[in-house]
Formats: structure tokens, C-alpha cells, sequence
């Protein structure tokens, strides 16, 4: 649906020539939508999280050689509360402290052959009305990897030396934001990034990251996930009733 859809452009061209194409083909390639089809559905994020979940784990099996594991834990705000930039920059950057290459919960799982090779995965994905952290890898042993991971996010709200990192945290974000602008698809992902959050622009991010505090990026990032009330789901091998969930 076009509402859905965003289009960037860059190069030598006529603005009104290009929209009046656009226009043209949204017309001819219309789907036929019934009036209810029309309605926007709500956000989901308007909604009251679920709370009742009667299992944590989902799980299937397909022909593959390790167990992969997803770990997804959704940002919380009140309602009526809106995420911003600075709200994603603060939980990108407390997930790099907790679990990114150089921390030392990574290295312990890595150590302790739970994960397999270059396979760790730990993200944020955030629009301003929904936003979850999603921690995946391939692994020996799913119960122990979310059982590690798990106590790594927990310790993170307590750590006396979280702060210490924030600076190189902070300077590799920059290094980050600083490469998106080196290829046009990284310009393209940065643009749609900020307006999906409200910004005015992608530079959004580079004074947010400036004016980020470590007490700001601790208290989004506890209140954002310190719920710690995420879901788990795994992609077993053939015959995976080896992996007895405890």
C-alpha cells in the first residue's frame, strides 16, 4: 500500500516530470481495496503489551546443521510515549556494551563454544511507535546461550563499570553513522531511519549522539529492556528433541 512505502530519488532529474510519473503509476497499478481496506490498522504499540503469554519458546525444525537461536525483547514505554533518535542511539549503544565483539560477555559465550564462528547477531530495531532488540546466533546448545545471554542483560542494570565504555561506544557509533553517508544506500537507510523516528534529517543523529549522557543512555536503556520480558524462538536441526527446554 503506498502508505507503506517510501521512495528516495538522487541524481540529475526533473522533480514535477518524476511525481507525475509516480502519480501515474500508483494509478495504473492500484490494487482494488474495499472501503475497509482503506483503513489504516492501529499501531500495534498503541495497544497494551501482552502480558499473558503462557510460553516463552517457540520452536520448528528444518534441515539445517546447528540450531539457531532469536531472542527478542521489545523497547516498553508508557503510553502515549513516542521513540526519538536519541532513544535509539541509547539502546544501540548499551547493547554494544553489553554484548558487542569486545565486551566480555561476548568473549565468555564465544569461549565457551556457544557460538558458532562469525554467526552472534545483536541489533535494535526501532520506528517511533515500535522497537525491539533482536539477539540471534547459531549454537550447540540453545538452552545455555539464552540462559548466558539472558544473565549478561540482567547484570548490564548493575554494573558499576558500564559507564567506563561509554566513550568507546560512543566513538564507534560515530565511525558508524559517519559510513552511512559513503554510499548512497547507506544515505537512503540513514534518511528513512530519522523520518521514521520524527527527525528532521539524518544529521539528527550525529547531535543526538553528541548530547547523549551516560546517565540518559543508562535510564533508556533500563527502562527500555530491564523488563527483561522477551520471547525465544528456535530453528532446530531434523530429529532436535535433543534440546530439552528447561
Amino acid at each position: 500500500r503506498p502508505y507503506n512505502m517510501a521512495f528516495s530519488v538522487a541524481g540529475d532529474f526533473e522533480v514535477r516530470s518524476l511525481l507525475s510519473a509516480c502519480e501515474t503509476a500508483l494509478r495504473q497499478y492500484a490494487l482494488p481495496f474495499s472501503p475497509s481496506g482503506l483503513e489504516r490498522a492501529t499501531p500495534l504499540s498503541e495497544c497494551p503489551p501482552c502480558r499473558e503469554v503462557t510460553e516463552k519458546w517457540a520452536r520448528c525444525e528444518l534441515p539445517i546443521r546447528n540450531a539457531q537461536v532469536f531472542i527478542a525483547l521489545p523497547d516498553l514505554l508508557t503510553a502515549g510515549e513516542r521513540r526519538n533518535v536519541e532513544r535509539e542511539l541509547a539502546l544501540e549503544l548499551s547493547l554494544d556494551m553489553v554484548l558487542g565483539p569486545t565486551c566480555d560477555a561476548y568473549v565468555a559465550l564465544y569461549e565457551a563454544g556457544l557460538v558458532a564462528g562469525d554467526t552472534f547477531a545483536a541489533d535494535v530495531c526501532m520506528e517511533s511507535t515500535c522497537g525491539f532488540l533482536l539477539i540471534s546466533a547459531e549454537t550447540a546448545d540453545p538452552q545455555a546461550f539464552t540462559r548466558e545471554t539472558f544473565g549478561a542483560l540482567s547484570h548490564s542494570f548493575r554494573r558499576a563499570d558500564f559507564e567506563g565504555d561509554i566513550d568507546r561506544a560512543k566513538k564507534k557509533m560515530y565511525g558508524q553513522l559517519v559510513r552511512s553517508f559513503e554510499t548512497p544506500e547507506g544515505c537512503v537507510h540513514l534518511m528513512e531511519a530519522a523520518r521514521q523516528l520524527g527527525a528532521s534529517g539524518p544529521f539528527d543523529y550525529m547531535e543526538a549522539l553528541e548530547t547523549l549522557t551516560s546517565e540518559g543512555i543508562i535510564d533508556q536503556w533500563k527502562q527500555g529492556v530491564g523488563h527483561l520480558d522477551g520471547g525465544v524462538s528456535l530453528i532446530l536441526p531434523p530429529r532436535g528433541g535433543q534440546y530439552e527446554l528447561k
